[in-house]
């Protein structure tokens, strides 16, 4: 992970912006949450620390009805319907 992930032409930011929104707006806000939460939390830990903290995250999160949505959607080949929050 670098601090540039993207080059983006000033013409065609504006569209790029909107299309990345767009991106993240079709994922699990649950996910989404908990991968703010573990990135605002890990950074201060151990490398011990972040791997537990991980683990429990991915084990909440596979008790979630967007986890089940998600292995569903899949295995269907059909885009997910997420849970508003």
């Amino acid at each position: 992970m670098g601090p540039v992930d993207e080059l983006v032409e000033p013409a065609g930011l504006r569209a790029r912006v909107q299309a990345y929104a767009e991106e993240l707006a079709a994922k699990s806000p649950a996910a989404l949450a908990a991968i703010r939460r573990s990135v605002t939390l890990g950074g201060g830990m151990t490398f011990e620390d972040g791997m537990k903290l991980e683990l429990e995250t991915v084990a909440e999160l596979a008790d979630t009805p967007d986890f089940a949505e998600g292995v569903d959607a899949f295995l269907a080949k059909r885009p997910p319907a997420w849970r508003q929050g």
